[in-house]
């Protein structure tokens, strides 16, 4: 039997730009792949594909397979992304705010207390909650 689950989630655009995210679960793969795809709708080209996070499965190893659905999904003209994601127990909790862009893909922010739907992009600089505290950095 061939299992295949999955689907798509917090879709958003950006002129010709269309940013998502992707889950699936494959037969013989030890739990769902979680990703954020980047994509041209003019060309249909891939720009981006990138797990939601990196699990640590054996201290310094890490697996691709991300940590899980995103709570919110920015992408603007240019392809440049950002996400936040909520991370597993296991893995120290909290939300993690992701980015990805010409200085390549990196975590900006993690913790406890950031605010899950509280990213947003204004230009080239993006914004969220931490606390109380609006955090930001920019997207190149």
């Amino acid at each position: 039997m061939n299992l295949n689950v999955g689907g798509d989630r917090n879709v958003v655009l950006a002129g010709s730009i269309v940013a998502y995210e992707d889950y699936s679960l494959t037969e013989g793969l030890e739990g769902f792949r979680f990703g954020v795809t980047v994509k041209d709708l003019r060309t249909g080209r891939t720009l981006h594909h990138e797990p939601t996070g990196k699990r640590k499965v054996c201290g310094e190893c890490e697996l691709e397979f991300g940590f899980g659905h995103t709570t919110a999904i920015v992408v603007n003209e240019g392809g440049e992304v950002a996400w936040i994601v909520e991370v597993p127990v296991d893995e120290g909790g909290g939300y993690q705010v992701h980015a990805v862009d010409s200085a390549g893909s990196r975590v900006l922010d993690s913790g406890p207390e950031i605010n899950p739907s509280s990213l947003a992009l204004g230009g080239s600089t993006l914004y969220w909650m931490h606390g109380a505290q609006a955090d930001t950095a920019a997207l190149h």
